[in-house]
């Protein structure tokens, strides 16, 4: 049997309230009271009478960009809130999960309402009409959209009904299925062996049953038989139906799925994890969100090329980043700080906003290149009395860090306040004397609430989380995606936060070296991800298999073509790439792209098979030699682009 704090303080209870029970029965009464409240005060010692404080919390907010690009997002937001108002996470409306498809995939798109999409139809040149605007635009505007396709556009419909008929060359059923497996992938879209990778899909969606495909539609996507992804040659452009709920199924990956109807977190605690509800996700090597969203993105270059931003810095496969989470360690964090700055490598380190770690320590770590973020402790309550054990604060070595808990919860007064996550943060940010725009919440604490940490984050500035990822029973793509994302408040809009997951907490389920390198050696030949993983300095000794797995990691990453840096500077970098303009024009055979890199590194991507054999590529009119890459399998072209607005040209084969 193991004995617990909380047993024993509810054993000490009953003890001496028994004994005082038995006083009093006996006449006793002095000896009685005196034993009954001295059980009573030594249980509220243990488990304080906590005084909460109501954080400032935001909410996510509805999102519109007026700006030149190729890509427009359309949504309806008034439905989108009505359909949250019905508190019904499979009935919500998660329109807004395509701008976190487009965030990923081109870096840089633009937004309007439904009832304004005749204005912004021009200089466009691939339209997503969410489920949300299907049915909800004005009159005459599936005119204009058959005429945007007819010159040569690309129009996206997200579970559209038969009024659409005319576009998407599909009769449709009246009612709706629950799809269970994902049956065909046109290897065409797809290569091997994505193709195959794909059917393991996990479902959370719904969508239309298909009664007729007429035969000028090219069916893409299947799931349980049914058309799920659609092609159709109109005109000059194209048509791509998507027959399914999108939006519900891309949140059911990325943000996982509440227990119940009104949002809670199943779990006594309440952690990231315990939102998933799909078995397979928890021990997970496949970024499933991440190959989704690519096959749309291949459906509508299927139809006509537009060009994006690669995902990362030119010459990389994708981006290592190891982080650290320091818990209440001291000035021994130097050692871990000193071990990477040798080997030529940075990290980013979570820190606890009191924990015993000194200020010269935390200046020579940052001096080192080193990131310091907030680790913020959920759980915290400040006791309302003197310290006791205070002095072990000041103790040497080991005493200290074994004892701070101790001193902190042996005080005077049975009753604490909360120390909110504003609070915490302004303390890190004084200790450290740098700016604090990170996090990852202590002990995956993420409460009883779908969305609420998201929305106290935000309103507290943090700019970025990463606290989506495994504890000690899971590891791998929890959340289906290795690259950020903002995550979608219950209301349906989204919060501007990002939300960047990771994947493995030492070696725990035996995320060992060997799963560390095939994530490494998947990203750099399948997937092309951002690879976060974690390690306790304090469980990092000298010569321990975990310190010989931490210290491997990095030259995993370097042998697969992976950046080594800190988040800060990939969300940097992220960021300047999803606010970099990038547009285009086709036109007799050739397109011409302008774009601005807004961050160093920056390159333009497209279908290698479009490229008229024999002609150039051309950057303010001097021909460049081209990378190239592959994505889903898929021969891709990357242009180096400097800081800076530019021109690309180049000629394309006749379709």
């Amino acid at each position: 049997m193991r004995l617990t704090v909380k047993s024993a303080a509810l054993a000490s209870f009953a003890a001496v309230s028994s004994a005082g029970g038995y006083f009093l029965v006996t006449g006793k009464y002095g000896a009685g009271g005196i034993l009954f409240i001295a059980g009573v005060y030594f249980f509220f010692l243990c488990f304080p009478l906590s005084i909460r404080m109501q954080q400032d919390k935001g909410s996510g907010k509805a999102l519109f960009r007026d700006a030149d690009s190729d890509y427009l997002v359309v949504v309806d937001p008034e439905k989108i809130a009505a359909d949250a108002a019905l508190n019904d996470f499979s009935g919500n409306d998660w329109s807004y999960a395509w701008c976190n498809t487009l965030m990923q995939e081109t870096g840089w798109f633009a937004v309007c309402r439904a009832k304004e999409v005749s204005r912004c139809i021009p200089k466009r040149r691939a339209i997503i009409v969410t489920k949300s605007a299907a049915g909800t635009m004005p009159g005459g505007t599936e005119q204009e959209l058959s005429d945007f396709v007819s010159s040569g556009g690309v129009l996206v419909l997200e579970d559209p009904d038969n009024s659409w008929r005319g576009l998407t060359g599909l009769t449709l059923g009246d009612g709706k299925v629950s799809p269970t497996r994902v049956s065909y992938v046109d290897g065409d879209i797809a290569a091997k062996p994505y193709d195959e990778i794909i059917m393991g899909l996990p479902l959370n969606t719904d969508m239309r049953t298909v009664s007729c495909v007429e035969g000028d539609t090219r069916v893409v996507m299947k799931m349980d038989d049914i058309p799920a992804v659609c092609l159709r040659e109109y005109g000059k452009g194209g048509v791509v139906t998507v027959n399914f709920n999108y939006g519900l199924e891309l949140v059911s990956l990325q943000q996982g799925i509440p227990s119940t109807s009104d949002y809670a977190v199943k779990g006594k605690i309440g952690q990231p994890q315990d939102m998933i509800s799909f078995e397979k996700m928890i021990d997970n090597s496949v970024p499933y969100a991440d190959i989704l969203e690519r096959i749309i993105a291949g459906a509508v270059n299927k139809l006509s090329p537009i060009p994006s931003w690669w995902y990362f810095p030119a010459e990389y496969k994708g981006v290592n980043l190891v982080t650290h989470d320091c818990e209440m360690m001291g000035d021994d964090l130097i050692d871990t700080a000193l071990t990477e700055d040798r080997m030529g490598v940075k990290s980013t380190f979570f820190i606890i906003w009191n924990s015993p770690v000194g200020l010269e320590t935390l200046s020579r770590i940052g001096r080192l290149g080193t990131d310091i973020e907030l680790h913020w402790d959920r759980a915290y309550l400040r006791r309302l009395g003197v310290n006791v054990l205070g002095f072990m604060k000041k103790a040497p070595g080991n005493i200290k860090q074994w004892f701070y808990r101790l001193g902190d919860r042996c005080r005077a007064v049975p009753a604490a306040s909360e120390v909110g996550l504003s609070e915490q943060k302004g303390s890190l940010r004084d200790k450290c004397g740098t700016d604090i725009s990170l996090n990852r919440l202590h002990g995956l604490r993420w409460g009883r609430h779908y969305t609420e940490p998201f929305g106290i984050m935000e309103r507290a500035g943090i700019t970025a989380d990463s606290s989506f990822g495994p504890n000690d029973n899971a590891k791998g793509y929890l959340f289906g995606t290795a690259l950020p994302f903002h995550p979608i408040d219950v209301n349906g809009y989204p919060f501007e936060i990002l939300e960047l997951p990771f994947q493995t907490l030492e070696a725990r389920r035996g995320a060992d070296i060997g799963f560390i390198r095939k994530l490494f050696e998947e990203s750099g030949d399948l997937y092309n991800q951002a690879i976060v993983t974690n390690y306790h300095p304090d469980r990092s000794f000298k010569g321990s298999d975990i310190e010989r797995q931490w210290k491997e990691t990095f030259e995993e990453a370097a042998r697969n073509g992976h950046w080594t840096t800190t988040m800060k500077e990939y969300i940097g970098f992220f960021s300047g790439r999803s606010s970099s303009p990038i547009c285009s024009g086709l036109k007799g055979g050739k397109i011409d792209i302008q774009a601005e890199s807004r961050v160093p590194g920056m390159c333009l991507r497209f279908p290698a098979d479009i490229l008229e054999e024999g002609s150039g590529i051309f950057l303010d009119g001097a021909e460049v030699k081209p990378v190239f890459a592959r994505d889903l399998g898929i021969r891709t072209v990357l242009v180096g682009i400097p800081e800076g607005r530019h021109r690309v040209e180049l000629t394309i084969k006749a379709r």
